[in-house]
Formats: structure tokens, sequence, C-alpha cells
């Protein structure tokens, strides 16, 4: 577990709680009070946890939001999917969460703005929808689509991983250049990175004062409560 930090004073009140789909039972509850120790004002988490935080957090001003992952699949197999994560992620709000993060391909994105474009305001209404993509797979050819699409569907946020970090060998900081070089002015939403390590969330800080400091305000950084 990350311990409180000068990066929390940097980015005080935009610093969540992001918790690993392994923890469960009462590890779940350390986690949650960690976000509150912390003053975390978001707490990621998998659907089936949603619950299990609820009364922890029910009366706080810590939000709980649902985690869901989409995998890339064939146009035959798209239809259910779309039933499928559209039930998963109204039972999630059932369960007490506020928001939901969703994960998928960029090659999915325009699949996902398509199903869920007409049900938006409805599954989401007074919740937050977080499109979350992989920087490692965004080309720079992709931004343009990628900002369409997050405007179109109104997405409350997008969040970036980096799942194959690679140390030296990644072009992590290109990559966050292209994407802050290419950002679409009238895209309205926050911007988070889910959790990664320390000296790559400072990377992103500083190409982000020197590129768009008008977005820092709206810069958000996820790191990992209850367990790796």
């Amino acid at each position: 577990m990350i311990e409180q930090n000068a990066f929390f004073e940097e980015f005080d009140g935009r610093v969540f709680a992001w918790v690993p789909s392994s923890v469960k039972g009462a590890d779940l509850a350390a986690a949650a009070e960690y976000a509150l120790a912390n003053g975390m004002g978001r707490l990621s988490a998998a659907p089936d946890a949603v619950a299990s935080l609820w009364p922890w957090l029910e009366k706080t001003n810590t939000d709980i939001i649902a985690r869901f992952v989409v995998e890339k699949c064939g146009a035959a197999a798209r239809a259910n999917a779309a039933v499928d994560l559209s039930a998963r992620i109204n039972s999630a709000f059932r369960s007490g969460a506020a928001g939901a993060q969703v994960f998928m391909p960029v090659s999915m994105l325009g699949w996902f703005v398509d199903e869920f474009h007409a049900i938006r305001e409805d599954l989401f209404f007074n919740r937050e929808l977080s499109i979350g993509m992989d920087l490692g797979n965004i080309e720079p050819c992709d931004w343009p689509y990628v900002f369409e699409n997050l405007k179109s569907i109104k997405a409350s946020s997008v969040i970036f991983a980096f799942a194959d970090d690679a140390g030296d060998k990644s072009d992590f900081v290109g990559r966050v250049y292209g994407m802050l070089d290419s950002f679409d002015n009238e895209f309205n939403g926050a911007v988070f990175f889910a959790p990664m390590a320390d000296f790559r969330m400072q990377q992103v800080s500083r190409l982000a004062r020197a590129m768009r400091s008008g977005l820092c305000d709206r810069m958000g950084f996820f790191m990992t409560a209850g367990g790796k």
C-alpha cells in the first residue's frame, strides 16, 4: 500500500484509491479506511466488491466507482456483450456505486458509444461514466477518434492505464506527450491515470504543467489501496 507522501499535497483532492480485484473480505474494509483517512473522493473497485464497501462508505464523501473490463470480441458476440455489460453496471449502481469505469481496447470504443449512446442518460443518470484505455495501445493517429467518441458519449472522465511498462524500454513519456499534444479542448471531462509507479505520475505531472497547464486541475491519479 502506498503511504501518504508529497504527492498527496501536490495533487490535493485529486488522489484516489484503487482496490485491486484480488482484495476480498476484511481487506476491503482496510482499503475503505485508507481512502477515508487520506481524504480520497473516489475509490475504484471490482463490481463484486461494491456491496461490501458500501456500508463503510455510504455516509462519507468517498464515492465508489465500479470497474469493468470490456474484452475485444467479434461482431456476433457484441450484442450480447452490450446487454450483459449494461446489466452489470446497473447492478453495481443498485449496490451503491456512484459511477463506472469501463476499460476497453481502442478498437471497441466505437462499438461502446454506438451501443450505449441511446441509453447513456438513463443508465448513467446522476452517475459518473469513465472510459478507460491503455496508453500502450493508442497510436498517434487514434487520438482524434478517441476524443470524438469521448465527447459523443459525454464521458465524465477518461482514465489511462499503462499495463506493460518495461521501464526505460517503454515509450511512456512519448505516449503521454502525444495525448497532451492531441488533446481536444472541447472534451470537458476529467483525465485520470490508473495506478502506476510514482516516477510515472511525476512524469505525467511535469508534462501536463509544461504542455497543458489548464488541464492540471482536471487531472487525478489512482493509487493502490488494500493490496498489490
